[in-house]
């Protein structure tokens, strides 16, 4: 929370757009009351306040909590995204937070976001030579970057960089958000205790993943060697460029009822393109974990979403 004073007072703050969240809409899980206030300071020693307001038909005016000349205003968190791993699911995290945030509070003043859109043949040359120690290094390097930003906490938006998420958590200088930690409470939620993981072959292959559900007592399925060596090429050749080929949408459903056959009660889609590919099934439950991660974010900048 911050303090913003009124014209009574003297003040050096500068433009800012807020919302006031109605706290019980909230904990009744309504969409919450907005109340915009636009804060204009002319100088150091007058400020002048223009207040616009959207309430909820539920909501009661008497929510706005106002302390002599002190208006408490909640401020979001500043999202920093560690992108480019690859372009095409950077863009379906910054579209998802947007899209979601309207979706909810109906308005365009959702959090700020940072992107750090990297070199990303240099981290497929790393993970193709398993230089794990040299990502986790330029990791930290981008995190330091993006708190200079202004970012308050970060996400990295790749499950296969994921492998060095526990060494890089511990050492960030802004909090990290896990992929696998919020895949893994999506399905628990779902009452699942079993899944079948696609992604990269770093990813299938790497106890990493596995480890990382099993943690929350979730059991994980992988494909046959010819198809984790297929994915790994339709996700680098196809899919981080944006290619959408019917054929292998084909092939990897065939993948999906092959995983199911041997017990999975859901898919993972455990590499943040292939929900370019997947976006649902008729029968068994995908795991979009670019959409999860994403929605985790908007929950952690807002902390009032559902």
């Amino acid at each position: 929370m911050r303090k913003v004073w009124n014209g009574s007072q003297p003040s050096s703050t500068p433009v800012f757009s807020f919302f006031i969240i109605n706290k019980q809409a909230v904990n009744q899980h309504r969409t919450p009351t907005v109340l915009l206030y636009k804060v204009l300071c002319v100088t150091m020693e007058r400020c002048s306040t223009q207040v616009s307001r959207k309430v909820d038909k539920n909501a009661q005016e008497e929510n706005v909590t106002l302390h002599g000349s002190v208006v408490w205003l909640t401020v979001y968190k500043r999202i920093g995204i560690i992108g480019g791993l690859s372009p095409e699911s950077t863009t379906l995290y910054y579209q998802h937070i947007i899209r979601r945030y309207y979706e909810v509070f109906g308005t365009h003043s959702y959090p700020e976001i940072i992107i750090y859109s990297v070199n990303f043949q240099q981290y497929i040359t790393w993970a193709y030579e398993e230089q794990w120690p040299a990502v986790a290094e330029a990791l930290l390097d981008l995190l330091t970057r993006l708190q200079r930003a202004g970012a308050d906490f970060a996400v990295i938006a790749c499950n296969t960089l994921h492998v060095v998420f526990d060494q890089v958590q511990r050492s960030s200088p802004i909090p990290l958000l896990s992929i696998i930690d919020a895949t893994a409470e999506k399905i628990i939620k779902e009452g699942i205790d079993t899944v079948g993981l696609l992604g990269t072959s770093f990813t299938m292959e790497h106890k990493f993943y596995r480890d990382g559900l099993a943690r929350h007592g979730i059991g994980v399925l992988t494909p046959n060697k010819t198809s984790r060596e297929y994915l790994d090429k339709i996700i680098l050749n196809e899919l981080s460029i944006g290619i959408i080929n019917p054929e292998t949408r084909t092939k990897a459903l065939t993948i999906i009822d092959e995983l199911v056959t041997e017990g999975a009660k859901g898919i993972v889609l455990g590499c943040t393109e292939l929900p370019l590919l997947l976006t649902s099934h008729p029968n068994y439950m995908l795991f979009d974990t670019a959409s999860i991660h994403a929605e985790k974010t908007l929950q952690y900048a807002v902390r009032t979403l559902d």
